[in-house]
């Protein structure tokens, strides 16, 4: 079975860029642990923590994720509703990222969920449908 040409590259964009914003995060721990002196671990660091927690929340949706649009993929789904969905992941991760690295904003945090939730829920329903 082999995936056709605009699914693929449909795919290919999104991975990338879920790729490129762990990057983003994993560099932002790095940045939080070197300021904090921080070393291993997180020595009860609030700001540490956060940063963290960011990082490990995105990397623990973000396989599913993409398995899911993958599967997409495969269905010969249409490739919007790959781009559309790996980016809706990608900008409410963000949002969730700020609100959990840098405190500024409590709602990113339920915003994040909301869009972790939502696009794997939606691509059950593509899958199945």
């Amino acid at each position: 079975m082999t995936i056709a040409v605009p699914q693929m590259s449909a795919l290919i964009i999104v991975t990338a860029t879920v790729f490129a914003f762990l990057i983003v995060l994993s560099t932002n721990v790095i940045r939080v642990r070197r300021s904090e002196g921080v070393t291993l671990g997180d020595n009860g660091n609030e700001r540490v923590i956060r940063a963290m927690r960011a990082q490990a929340n995105f990397a623990e949706y973000a396989p599913f994720i993409l398995i899911g649009l993958a599967l997409l993929a495969l269905n010969e789904d249409d490739p919007n509703y790959i781009l559309a969905l790996g980016f809706w992941f990608v900008l409410t991760r963000g949002i969730h990222f700020v609100s959990m690295a840098f405190g500024v904003w409590f709602p990113g945090r339920v915003i994040g969920t909301f869009g972790a939730f939502s696009t794997l829920i939606t691509t059950i329903i593509i899958l199945t449908i």
